[in-house]
């Protein structure tokens, strides 16, 4: 339910739907090459490693802790929020374009997103294959 009401004023069909929904779904990401490219690079690996830290001690996960997070490494690294927000997303969904990014780490919760952006700072390592 709270997966499909991230994706309410997004989609108008259920195949809309579905298909908007595969990162939610499936652990096996779809990336965006461009993306990856653009966002996924090294200095992003050093700020998703922060990140990745953080969110790992939090003792509650909802958007109210996650975005105090992301704020508060987007500060300490003196980035603007974007900064931060733009490789998470790609990390989480494989592309540029999601629902807002706190409510997509709430859905998605804490085991899949620390996986997901391990991934994502292996990718920032090097020329890997996304896929």
């Amino acid at each position: 339910a709270r997966m499909v009401d991230t994706l309410r004023e997004r989609v108008q069909t259920l195949q809309e739907l579905l298909d908007s929904a595969h990162y939610y779904l499936s652990d096996e990401l779809r990336f965006d090459e461009a993306a990856v490219a653009k966002f996924l690079t090294p200095e992003a690996s050093t700020l998703l490693g922060i990140l990745r830290e953080r969110l790992e001690a939090l003792q509650d996960w909802n958007p109210e802790t996650l975005e105090t997070a992301f704020r508060n490494v987007a500060e300490e690294q003196e980035k603007k929020l974007g900064a931060l927000a733009q490789p998470v997303r790609v990390a989480l969904t494989g592309g540029k374009k999601s629902p807002g990014i706190f409510d997509v780490l709430d859905v998605l919760g804490p085991e899949r997103t620390l996986a997901r952006l391990g991934h994502a700072i292996s990718l920032c390592s090097g020329p890997t294959s996304a896929s």
